[in-house]
């Protein structure tokens, strides 16, 4: 519990929350504390300048020591402080009102502790009366305060004693105060932290079990993402790497099906038709033959199919690295409808091919004309007797492509069945019983893109049935010098 996510957030929030309150607690008993200490200065102020002004008085008309002293003892008692009259000629304390100090010499100030205030001079002297004391002393010698008998020299000063504890008491008195609210806000903050914590924790904590309910084979997972923050981006990023994981594996068992039902039907005919041969079922020389004929049949159709399922594994894992050459994809076309026409004359279908000047395109021919030869293939199937296959290149300089497209009369694949004609063992409803292995298209697919290129499809049942491949064409400086592809010119 101490390592999980949501302890060290709910430990991180604390921690940030009390130094975030220790920082500004003390900054403000600094700022306290020098303020307070001001006040106190000028309330001193206060108290020293009147007593200064008056002693300097009692000083010109001739008191004695001991009226000006008499007169301190009073104000000291009025006021609640403590007063000392100093000689300035030798720092002899003439007078004291707790009668501590009095007859004492002063030391000289403490330089680090001397500075101006104001009208005050303020110090720090360490003096002993049996003991070490420190005080802080304010005071303003007479003759500062307009000395109206220039001929007379001032030779008191009135001092203030004031022990330093008693400046830093009233800003240290807040401390307590300061701490109580500190620990109100720490504990105010803790909800906040709390409801923090969960809000990241939580959905961690969801991803983590639909996580091993996935690696338990339960793909169909999702995740709340309404948040627009990280959280809500990891959410919606987990919900479609689930989703695709799932269609991965239902893709999987699909093919795995299909695979099997492909191949049961070749198989039950070889089985049936050699367990017809060595159980003496069949007797006549012809039937031998004919049952030879037909295995043999469904041993090529075998033989293709897996021949088609391990080259469109290699496509669609990465492997296809062929090598690319500068060819026409007019001449490439021309020799596929020209192996073509004998099975369409068989068929009783019509077949041309029309080409206007197009640019190079970089490719393998081996595997172009292998794309071509399926949609030629894909539409000789499905045209009707009296149909017309017309094959159309043109260039497409808005794209800076080339354009191949084979058209079929007679056909119409419905747009929901569009969507899927490209998919493995896939078969519309009005392929059934036609020959095939349902990998043709989705092969050429593959292969146009491994080209940089597209295939797309229109039908309609008024015009039929249109494949268009798109590839990119070769700068012109590209294809200025350039050999035919040897693969193509050994077809042509």
């Amino acid at each position: 519990m101490r390592d999980s996510l949501y302890t060290r957030l709910m430990a991180s929030y604390a921690f940030v929350v009390f130094v975030s309150l220790f920082l500004a607690g003390s900054g403000f008993l600094w700022l306290a504390q020098q303020h307070q200490q001001q006040r106190e200065m000028d309330r001193l102020a206060d108290i020293v300048l009147p007593i200064s002004a008056h002693v300097r008085h009692l000083e010109l008309i001739g008191a004695s020591t001991h009226e000006i002293a008499a007169f301190l003892d009073d104000q000291a008692q009025q006021l609640n402080v403590r007063l000392l009259l100093v000689r300035l000629d030798n720092r002899l304390v003439a007078a004291d009102t707790t009668d501590e100090l009095e007859g004492y010499i002063l030391p000289p100030v403490e330089e680090s502790m001397s500075a101006q205030v104001g009208p005050l001079l303020v110090g720090r002297y360490q003096v002993s009366a049996g003991q070490i004391v420190t005080i802080s002393l304010a005071y303003v010698p007479i003759g500062r305060l307009g000395d109206r008998f220039p001929g007379l020299a001032p030779r008191y000063a009135v001092m203030l004693a004031v022990p330093q504890a008693n400046l830093a008491a009233a800003w240290l008195s807040l401390a307590p105060r300061l701490l109580v609210a500190g620990v109100l806000a720490l504990i105010a903050s803790l909800p906040v932290a709390l409801w923090l914590s969960r809000s990241i924790s939580e959905p961690l904590k969801r991803i983590t079990r639909a996580s091993e309910e996935m690696a338990r084979g339960n793909y169909d997972q999702r995740i709340p993402d309404g948040r627009a923050d990280e959280i809500g981006r990891l959410a919606q990023a987990f919900n479609l790497m689930a989703k695709q994981v799932a269609l991965s594996h239902r893709t999987l068992r699909e093919f795995l099906a299909d695979v099997s039902h492909e191949l049961r039907t070749p198989l039950t005919s070889i089985r049936g038709f050699s367990q017809a041969m060595t159980d003496g079922t069949l007797r006549a020389p012809e039937d031998y033959a004919e049952a030879g004929r037909v295995i043999h049949e469904e041993a090529e159709r075998m033989a293709r199919l897996v021949e088609d399922l391990l080259y469109l594994s290699r496509v669609e894992s990465g492997q296809f690295r062929g090598e690319r050459h500068p060819l026409d994809l007019g001449e490439l076309a021309r020799a596929c409808v020209q192996r073509a026409e004998r099975r369409a004359a068989a068929c009783e279908v019509t077949i041309a091919i029309t080409a206007s000047p197009t640019p190079r395109v970089a490719g393998e021919a081996h595997r172009l004309e292998q794309v071509v030869d399926n949609l030629l293939d894909n539409a000789l199937k499905h045209t009707p007797p009296g149909g017309r296959i017309t094959v159309r290149l043109r260039d497409d300089p808005a794209t800076r492509g080339v354009r191949l497209s084979v058209h079929n009369t007679g056909s119409y694949i419905p747009p929901d069945e569009q969507r899927q004609v490209f998919d493995r063992f896939f078969r519309g409803h009005n392929n059934a019983g036609r020959e095939g292995t349902g990998l043709g298209l989705s092969i050429a697919r593959h292969i146009v893109e491994a080209h940089e290129g597209t295939i797309e499809v229109e039908s309609s049942p008024e015009s039929g049935t249109e494949f268009t491949i798109w590839l990119p064409a070769l700068p012109m400086a590209s294809e200025a010098g350039s050999p035919a592809s040897p693969a193509l010119a050994s077809r042509v």
